[in-house]
């Protein structure tokens, strides 16, 4: 699903913004509001991606659980 304006675009996270969430998430001002602190390595991160992606995707299905 992906939702577009003219200054925004919204989509599912996929495995390609790895590298892009991991250098957010290393940022000591992010960690302030990340719950989790800083990932322990780009390979946690990726399966924080990986956990998120199948979350968003049982939603957009209509199957939403925690």
């Amino acid at each position: 699903m992906e939702i577009k304006t003219e200054r925004l675009k919204l989509r599912f996270v996929e495995k390609i913004d790895v590298e892009n969430i991991h250098s957010l998430l290393m940022y000591p001002e992010s960690a302030l509001f990340n719950p989790s602190g800083f990932p322990d390595g780009i390979a946690h991160t990726a399966q924080m991606v990986e956990d998120w992606s199948a979350w968003s995707k049982r939603s957009a299905d209509g199957k939403f659980c925690l």
